[in-house]
């Protein structure tokens, strides 16, 4: 598990680089994105102050508004990590189970 890149904060290597810009939740749904780049805690980070890769992903205002209210889950928003990066959440999903929420 990736803790940090050298010289840019994981959030802004998150959106500009590892992610694009591009909400990712809008690419696999096609349900139309609005609003701009936003980089979005699937473990809220006022739970776990967890800056990290597996933690992040880049979302549209509009998406980013649904994962906070619940009407997007956790568990979809780490299998579409899972789909794009190859992530393994089996040990992350173990280690952090207290804070994922069961929906």
């Amino acid at each position: 598990m990736k803790l940090g890149i050298k010289d840019k904060n994981i959030i802004d290597y998150v959106r500009e680089d590892r992610d694009g810009f591009i909400c990712l939740y809008g690419l696999v749904h096609k349900d139309g994105c609005n609003g701009g780049s936003e980089v979005h805690h699937i473990i809220k980070r006022s739970a776990l102050r967890l800056d990290v890769e597996m933690n992040l992903i880049n979302l549209c205002t509009k998406h980013h508004q649904m994962a906070e209210n619940q009407k997007i889950s956790q568990e979809e928003l780490f299998e579409i990590l899972e789909d794009f990066y190859k992530y393994d959440y089996a040990e992350f999903r173990t280690q952090y189970s207290a804070f994922i929420l069961n929906r």
